[in-house]
């Protein structure tokens, strides 16, 4: 089993804190959950990355009464493979690899001045 990193630890708390706070507005039927039970759910949510970008990309985004996904997105690269989401005040992008394993690392936003002259 591979260590998590800083920022994997970050996402899997704050969506399961997230998730814990909202698992009544969950479609649990719709997203194959109505067998679950919510504390088993949790842990594994705590404690798997995977579980915890799924409940982000999938559960946050299509799976509630509303997109909570959505209104994370601060930038998209690319449709559904690279973006940067802001979660609990931290810039994080993420990467989609092509196993549908996710790649996250902290960002800053940079801003460039450019002069040009018509």
């Amino acid at each position: 089993m591979t260590r998590k990193t800083k920022c994997e630890k970050y996402i899997c708390e704050s969506i399961h804190d997230f998730i814990s706070k909202k698992w009544n507005k969950i479609n649990l039927k719709k997203m194959n959950l109505e067998n679950e039970p919510k504390d088993k759910f949790l842990l594994e949510v705590q404690t798997k990355f995977e579980t915890a970008m799924w409940c982000l990309t999938e559960v946050m985004g299509w799976g509630m009464g509303e997109n909570y996904f959505k209104d994370l997105i601060v930038y998209e690269y690319d449709e559904n493979s690279d973006y940067v989401i802001m979660l609990g005040g931290k810039y994080i992008k993420c990467t989609m690899n092509g196993d549908y394993t996710h790649t996250v690392t902290f960002v800053e936003p940079k801003m460039k001045t450019i002069i040009y002259f018509d």
